[in-house]
């Protein structure tokens, strides 16, 4: 998954351990202006469910941080095309990983499971305790 080649997009991420994570993904169709790939109107995800999965790396069977809609810890605003991350201050004080590890997330709407994207993550440890 890490480096194999994917038409999912990867985007790195880069979370500090030592706050609450509230992070909002909008998932749109691209459309072309003038030669260049813009947001377009938002992908309706009504009925969708998410799981995104934090891992050492991408081939590790090991789980740091699980989110999904059935946790709470995503949220999905359907009409607009949104996935809000959301994890409390204690989950995230409680990491003890420093260092990137990589994540997957997928949304599932009927039968229809989709990579809507994945990449590096790189864990900052808090400076302030």
């Amino acid at each position: 998954m890490g480096d194999k080649k994917t038409n999912v997009p990867r985007i790195p991420l880069v979370i500090n351990k030592g706050e609450n994570l509230n992070l909002t993904f909008t998932l749109s169709e691209g459309k072309e202006i003038r030669g260049k790939i813009v947001a377009g109107d938002p992908i309706p995800l009504t009925g969708a469910i998410a799981v995104m999965q934090i891992r050492p790396d991408a081939d590790s069977p090991d789980v740091l941080l699980e989110l999904s809609t059935a946790n709470g810890r995503i949220v999905i605003d359907e009409p607009n095309g949104a996935i809000n991350l959301v994890v409390d201050y204690p989950t995230m004080e409680a990491i003890t990983y420093v260092g990137t590890a990589y994540y997957g997330l997928e949304t599932t709407i009927g039968s229809i499971r989709k990579r809507r994207f994945e990449g590096p993550i790189y864990f900052t440890e808090d400076p302030v305790r």
